[in-house]
């Protein structure tokens, strides 16, 4: 039998269309700190209605398998017909985190695809992030909580 799942994770309908453009995520970031991923949304449909905006990863060269889509943070934002506003995520490295060969939990320099789109499927906006330095061995002291804010001062249609 076919094991695909009938609709992706983070599918949802809504009354509207939203698009999400112009991903931006920092230059390259050491494997222990926080990195910055902003993205424009936009209501283009008719009517008022809210996004889930979805940020995701994969990590292109783990040295153990990995998932091919990561979930790393989301926010729900109402938009007005034609409005948009900038979303920027502020997430810390230790999110990409996994349990390597050693059996400590590890976030290797490497690059990782990050998108923004309506589920794990749709990858509407793209960028890659680069992480630096020697692989970082997450500790308690680490954050691991994603920080959101939303601009609304961008022009909208």
């Amino acid at each position: 039998m076919d094991s695909t799942p009938v609709l992706p994770f983070g599918h949802g309908l809504t009354y509207t269309t939203f698009t999400h453009e112009g991903l931006l995520v920092d230059g390259p970031v050491a494997t222990g700190d926080l990195f910055s991923a902003s993205v424009r949304v936009r209501n283009t449909g008719d009517r008022s209605a809210a996004d889930v905006v979805q940020l995701y990863a994969r990590d292109l060269y783990a040295s153990v398998t990995r998932p091919m889509a990561q979930l790393l943070a989301y926010q729900r934002i109402d938009l007005e017909p034609g409005e948009e506003a900038t979303v920027t995520f502020r997430v810390p490295s230790a999110l990409l985190a996994f349990t390597g060969r050693t059996g400590e939990r590890v976030v290797e320099a490497g690059e990782v695809d990050l998108w923004v789109g309506p589920s794990c499927a749709e990858k509407e906006s793209v960028a890659r992030l680069v992480l630096t330095g020697p692989d970082h061995v997450v500790s308690a002291s680490d954050e691991r909580i994603a920080r959101v804010s939303v601009d609304r001062s961008v022009a909208s249609v």
